[in-house]
């Protein structure tokens, strides 16, 4: 991993501090409620788009290279979004083809040649949009070509009936990617910036056999049989030269995935931009070529970095907050800091509300779990990957797989108790893709759960088989396990993850009726599976998990105290291995289990 060095102006890495923020004035219990979160295509913005009705548009005539350049790039779009409640939007355009960022894949777009007065019309039509929903969208771009009038007009599809459009207002934006290599650019804006290409990812570690890290990325995509078995089995490749619709990447990337395929990329973070996506897609369509620009590629905006500022504490609650080291570009850093827990009572926790500047890609928190203190308690340890120092093999209290704002929440009528007397591991992961040195830094609110919860949360884990893990050098092995619920009553389940160390490539668990319920092959960054209603596992009830570890084979083998290769085992370092199945769950009643799903739609 490499070691980022601080700024020489700022704060040194001896001078990391957490606060504890208590509130000192009421206000606004919920911190960050109600800040924008990055929106996935299709949620938030379905009831916007139904209230929007289609407009035929006319032929217009086609336009000239002087047309085109002036229409060609990046139309901020000001005091709304086409889709959605967004306060702003984008309309990228590129040659025949356009995008609209709040939620419009690649349409037709008709310019005309300028008028006698200067200004140039244009026409679109997006029937690939968000919701379902079809858009029209017609424009007048002033003779300065710096500005532009926009009317959109949408319906959803099968939508019946007129309704009145929206108009809009856009400027031209500045685009820095003209005469740039489109695949440094993707290399740059995608794999970087969306943390793809992290030491943990698809980096150094090549989960899934693939490491998209700049100067090997080309070489791992062109023509390179897909390494999900199942798409492999289909004949997939990860990039089909000229067939963006056939490549395994650009499927990974929008969602278009079969079953057995995985899920959807990348797995942190927010997805891939409407532009991002045609980028992508352009590039491929054009051949992929290693150097050179794509004609017609859409310009998309270069990452930009505006440092997050801190929220107000929650009233009742209190906030945590940590000041790492300054990353340089295309540096990465990943610590944890573990400090005591404020609370004097036992205090129930609604959500979790982060605030952390971009670059992150996760800030998690974690218990501790450890005999006695940290060793270390209020300094942010580099290395120390997960809290692995204390953190309970990976259980996990919480965490932001995103930036800037994040919200953490529990099912309703549940909180999770922080108990006195504890710790509390504070883990950022920074990866800068950004042009300028970055801070590790970010505030996390603990809010009070109103009232009193109908259940508290309780953390479980799982790992008697894995004392038994040994992988021979240069083989790969499943590691089974099983949790059986001993308790005494029905488990209802409400959270489940899995850990692993750097080996680890996959890690599953199911139902003891073969169900699949959780599957992760991101073993420094496992996601939380919430189940809503609850899992209810009776006594006795069975939960079957494993981990599929590579020692050598796409991982870097273990090595003994000389230097040579050696059998892989159990241990509690990361060069060692695990395979943990935890989670929260409440003890249920036997009538509440059994009503609980018809209850849940009641509530």
């Amino acid at each position: 991993m490499s070691q980022p060095t601080s700024a020489p102006s700022k704060r040194l890495a001896s001078t990391h501090r957490a606060h504890l923020r208590l509130p000192s004035i009421p206000g606004d219990a919920s911190g960050l409620a109600g800040r924008s979160l990055s929106p996935r295509l299709g949620t938030a913005c379905l009831a916007a788009v139904a209230v929007l009705t289609l407009a035929a548009p006319t032929a217009l005539a086609h336009e000239s290279s002087v047309e085109r350049s002036c229409a060609d790039g990046r139309w901020q779009i000001g005091l709304g979004a086409v889709l959605g409640a967004a306060s702003s939007d984008t309309l990228v355009i590129a040659g025949d083809q356009a995008v609209i960022e709040s939620g419009c894949g690649p349409g037709r777009m008709r310019i005309s040649s300028r008028r006698r007065d200067g200004t140039i019309a244009l026409r679109g039509v997006f029937k690939d949009c968000a919701g379902g929903a079809q858009v029209k969208l017609k424009g007048e771009i002033d003779a300065a070509c710096a500005s532009m009038t926009i009317e959109t007009l949408a319906r959803t599809r099968g939508e019946r009936g007129s309704r009145a459009g929206r108009e809009f207002l856009a400027w031209k934006g500045t685009c820095t990617s003209a005469g740039a290599s489109t695949f440094a650019q993707i290399e740059e804006q995608i794999f970087a910036g969306h943390g793809c290409n992290v030491g943990s990812c698809h980096g150094a570690s090549a989960l899934g056999g693939l490491d998209l890290r700049a100067g090997q990325a080309w070489l791992e995509l062109i023509g390179q049989t897909a390494h999900n078995a199942v798409a492999a089995a289909a004949g997939k490749h990860l990039v089909a030269a000229g067939d963006a619709a056939a490549s395994f990447l650009s499927q990974k990337l929008h969602g278009g995935l079969g079953s057995g395929e995985g899920s959807q990329m990348p797995a942190t973070g927010s997805l891939l931009s409407p532009s991002e996506l045609w980028l992508v897609d352009a590039w491929i369509d054009a051949g992929a070529p290693q150097a050179g620009e794509v004609h017609d590629a859409p310009c998309v905006a270069a990452a930009e970095f505006v440092e997050t500022p801190k929220p107000a504490p929650p009233e009742g609650g209190y906030q945590v907050e940590l000041e790492g080291p300054w990353v340089l570009p295309g540096n990465e850093f990943e610590g944890c800091m573990w400090i005591p827990v404020p609370n004097e009572v036992p205090l129930d926790v609604a959500r979790f509300e982060y605030a952390v500047n971009p670059g992150t890609h996760h800030f998690a928190l974690f218990p501790w779990t450890g005999s006695g203190e940290p060793s270390q308690p209020g300094v942010l340890v580099a290395g120390d990957v997960g809290c692995i120092s204390g953190g309970g093999f990976g259980l996990t209290l919480s965490g932001s797989p995103q930036a800037p704002y994040y919200v953490d929440e529990y099912p309703s009528g549940m909180a999770r108790r922080m108990a006195t007397g504890g710790w509390i591991g504070v883990n950022p992961h920074y990866a800068n893709p950004f042009d300028q040195p970055i801070q590790v830094k970010g505030w996390v609110n603990f809010v009070p759960y109103e009232g009193t919860p109908a259940h508290i949360l309780q953390p479980w884990i799982d790992y008697d088989e894995m004392f038994s893990i040994n992988v021979p050098h240069g083989t790969q092995r499943l590691q089974p396990g099983s949790m059986t619920n001993s308790s005494g009553g029905t488990m209802a389940i409400v959270q489940l993850t899995g850990h692993q160390h750097k080996r680890g490539l996959r890690f599953r668990a199911r139902d003891s009726a073969g169900t699949l319920l959780y599957e992760n092959w991101d073993w420094a960054h496992p996601p939380t599976e919430v189940f809503d209603p609850p899992l209810m596992l009776p006594p006795g009830g069975r939960l079957d998990y494993d981990c599929l570890i590579d020692n050598g084979v796409d991982r870097e083998p273990r090595l003994n105290a000389s230097g040579s290769p050696t059998t892989l085992r159990f241990g509690t370092t990361s060069d060692d291995e695990m395979c943990v199945l935890s989670g929260t769950y409440y003890t249920a009643s036997a009538s509440r289990a059994f009503f609980e799903p018809l209850l849940t739609l009641l509530d």
